[in-house]
């Protein structure tokens, strides 16, 4: 879901303000919602991983997401 709403804003955002703000803000919003859940340690990974691939433009399945 992170990794598709990323490529979503950098293809479709209007200002520069969505296109590059937006994918950092996500990323530390779905870090402080694992940590606040306490299950950070599992999900880490799992957020670098879609922030990364988000950033650079690739899509499709990288990580299981039935853990």
């Amino acid at each position: 879901m992170m990794r598709n709403n990323i490529l979503f804003d950098k293809r479709y955002g209007k200002n520069w303000k969505v296109r590059h703000l937006s994918p950092t803000i996500m990323m530390a919003h779905m870090l402080v919602l694992s940590k606040r859940n306490k299950h950070l340690k599992h999900n880490f990974p799992i957020i670098m991983k879609a922030w990364y691939d988000g950033i650079r433009g690739k899509s499709g399945k990288r990580v299981d997401p039935n853990y």
